[in-house]
């Protein structure tokens, strides 16, 4: 993928806090869906209640890295937008190059349409102990009661299905 300098990392506000401490965010994800799921903040132990959930509509890829706090000031964005955007927080990257890349890639093929990329986005969500990527047409938010394992076990019954999300949109 090569980089621009024409991207740019800005603040994405989202109805949604997480843990600085122990996210512990999972990315599950099919064809047909994606889903982020994390521990809200403000719970007594890990793994006990409060869950945030984001859904993520026409995702073209995610991916849940080992890019910690530690390191995201090595990120190609750090410099473009992320270090304003700061720690524990929502972006979205303008210009993105992984979009460019994705639309190079596919336009060989036969039936390749410009228009259709003309409406992704690219996100990053930064968290203590990993950075989540994605390239998605929009986002929908939820919050949900009760353990992670248990929301992470309810969506992965969603992965392939068009029910709706049983939890709180926000």
């Amino acid at each position: 993928m090569t980089h621009s300098t024409d991207e740019q990392a800005t603040r994405l506000r989202l109805p949604l806090e997480w843990d600085t401490g122990v996210p512990l965010p999972v990315l599950l994800q099919s064809e047909r869906r994606t889903f982020l799921a994390f521990e809200q903040p403000g719970e007594a132990e890990p793994l006990s209640d409060g869950v945030g959930i984001v859904e993520w509509h026409g995702c073209w890829g995610a991916v849940l890295s080992p890019l910690n706090d530690e390191v995201l000031h090595g990120h190609r964005l750090w410099t473009r937008g992320l270090k304003d955007v700061g720690y524990y927080r929502a972006a979205e990257v303008s210009e993105s190059a992984w979009i460019r890349e994705l639309e190079r890639v596919s336009s060989f093929h036969r039936e390749f349409r410009r228009e259709h990329f003309a409406d992704l986005r690219h996100f990053i969500i930064g968290f203590h102990d990993s950075t989540f990527e994605c390239v998605a047409r929009s986002f929908t938010c939820y919050a949900a009661a009760g353990s992670l394992q248990a929301v992470v076990l309810t969506i992965a019954g969603l992965l392939y299905s068009a029910e709706p999300v049983p939890f709180v949109r926000l």
